[in-house]
């Protein structure tokens, strides 16, 4: 989500600010259209991206179904969550929460640096 907003304020900036302030400064006519498709590939660059990341993930939220690159934990990956909104839901509370966590049965995780191949399919994919 970070990733495509980046490139759409990337290509939103891109596509109206620069080519103005190209011209106004006197740049070629060539240069502020070269700009204006850089920020709309971007935008195809930014969802192909995020196309990818809803295919694979190194884990997956079993409240909201995104891909996780770090969360929550609880017990030896029973069930996985990416924060707390998701986390507590369905009654589960901070006195709940803090049992787990002294008794390190709830931790906070990062997969960042686990490999492509180890990732997972999205289990809410549809066939």
């Amino acid at each position: 989500m970070k990733l495509r907003l980046f490139c759409l304020v990337f290509a939103v900036v891109l596509c109206s600010a620069v080519p103005v302030a190209g011209q106004a400064l006197g740049a070629p006519a060539w240069l502020s259209i070269s700009l204006y498709i850089l920020g709309v590939v971007s935008v195809f660059v930014a969802d192909w991206l995020v196309y990818e990341a809803e295919e694979t993930a190194p884990r997956w939220c079993d409240r909201c179904g995104v891909g996780m690159f770090e969360g929550y934990c609880l017990g030896d990956g029973e069930e996985y969550y990416c924060g707390k909104r998701c986390l507590y839901q369905d009654g589960f509370t901070t006195i709940k929460f803090e049992e787990l966590w002294n008794n390190n049965a709830i931790y906070y995780t990062s997969w960042d640096g686990e490999p492509v191949e180890d990732w997972h399919e999205n289990p809410r994919k549809e066939l």
